[in-house]
């Protein structure tokens, strides 16, 4: 765990971590801005002191130094750099309040971890003990069990040779008597044989051997001889940054797709843009907000976004992303979307771009990849211009859940 310094060190460069894109209107910016402090009010106000943090810091990063990098920054009007600029003495006060909070509540939860981690470790040092006791003991016993096993061995080869060597004394003894009888019964005969016959000459070669010669032991002796057969012997051997819930209530697509009907009937499209509440760490779409725009068979212009903001201000709400069609293609971000969707999802990270392709019958909720966000953020071509498609500009959102239960309602500010 890291100490309560190091923490508020990645939380300052996570909220500083955030590019200018030059081809967002710097109007959008300080529109921005008033959400950020929305957001940051409310996480405040819930006591999430962390994230209230991080989005004061996000607002006094943009508005002291970031915004200056944009190329409209010398001709925007001085009223929005005022009231950008108006708050920033009071949300560093809050800064300084928050972070001497942070550093207290860290201070606790590294102390907490430092006891736990100490249990932790105890318990692991006892478990090595154990384990290495356990090792011993089954040395132990495999050695014994060895020893037993080359003592068995060594019995049972001792046995089968006394067999064995038993097997050949009896054999010589019983060779023995049978040559000893042979030689008796030459002398009988020789002795009851006539004056006529020739003495028969005992045949030496068949001498009988001598007890020493044959291994036989003395008549004193009732055990038979041990040779140890040598040959037989057997041998002994695997945070910050995180994306909030988005709940977007089927409704949004339904009561879009049919304000855009006319425009999609002549191939043109249609676009609105999404706004919602916060409120325990996670975002709701609310309103589906419809400014005066001209279609056109690849894109759409907006007019009178200053109308929206004011909605927006006027009922509390915040811009969580944007919708359009393609009316005759597949639901994907072209070269435009990907640049338009910048500007959002630089300044929230939830925010979702749907894509609704009423010919396909298709719909998608988007989001850049981490590579789309770089890319996007060093391009400096406008209008539809190629891009690299490996490794992915975009994907599927996976931080969304659609409601079926929820309605929406839809503002039409071209009226």
């Amino acid at each position: 765990m890291k100490t309560p310094q190091e923490r508020l060190t990645v939380i300052f460069d996570f909220a500083n971590d955030f590019p200018i894109d030059p081809q967002v209107p710097i109007r959008r910016y300080f529109r921005s801005g008033s959400e950020m402090l929305k957001m940051g009010d409310t996480y405040y106000n819930e006591g999430n002191n962390e994230h209230a943090y991080i989005m004061y810091l996000k607002y006094l990063t943009l508005f002291l130094s970031k915004i200056r990098e944009h190329p409209e920054f010398k001709r925007a009007d001085n009223k929005s750099k005022l009231k950008a600029k108006e708050p920033t003495q009071k949300i560093m006060a809050r800064c300084e309040k928050i972070k001497a909070l942070l550093l207290r509540e860290f201070a606790q939860e590294y102390e907490t971890w430092l006891k736990e981690e100490e249990k932790r470790q105890s318990l692991k040092r006892l478990q090595q003990l154990e384990q290495m006791r356990l090792d011993e003991e089954n040395d132990k016993k495999s050695k014994e069990e060895l020893a037993q096993s080359y003592h068995q061995e060594k019995e049972r080869s001792k046995t089968e040779q006394k067999d064995r060597e038993m097997a050949l004394y009896m054999q010589l003894q019983m060779e023995n008597e049978h040559e000893i009888e042979q030689t008796q019964e030459a002398l009988r005969r020789s002795q009851l044989s006539t004056e006529d016959v020739v003495p028969m000459t005992p045949d030496r070669s068949s001498k009988p051997l001598s007890n020493d010669r044959m291994g036989i032991p003395d008549n004193g002796s009732q055990s038979t001889p041990v040779i140890p057969n040598r040959a037989s012997k057997p041998k002994l051997s695997k945070g910050l940054g995180s994306l909030r819930n988005l709940s977007i209530p089927t409704a949004v697509m339904a009561k879009f797709l049919s304000f855009a009907q006319k425009n999609t009937s002549q191939g043109k499209e249609t676009g609105a843009f999404l706004a919602g509440i916060m409120a325990n760490n996670e975002l709701r779409i609310t309103h589906v907000i419809c400014p005066a725009q001209t279609g056109k068979a690849d894109s759409f212009d907006t007019e009178g976004e200053e109308d929206m903001w004011d909605y927006l201000d006027k009922h509390d709400l915040l811009t969580l992303g944007w919708i359009h069609t393609h009316p005759t293609q597949t639901a994907f971000l072209s070269s435009v979307d990907l640049h338009m969707h910048f500007g959002y999802q630089a300044l929230l990270n939830e925010a979702i771009a749907i894509v609704c392709a009423p010919k396909f019958n298709e719909t998608g909720f988007f989001t850049l990849t981490a590579t789309g966000m770089e890319l996007i953020s060093c391009c400096r071509q406008t209008g539809f211009h190629p891009h690299p498609t490996e490794p992915p500009l975009f994907e599927e959102g996976s931080h969304f859940a659609l409601d079926h239960n929820v309605d929406v309602e839809l503002v039409d500010l071209s009226k």
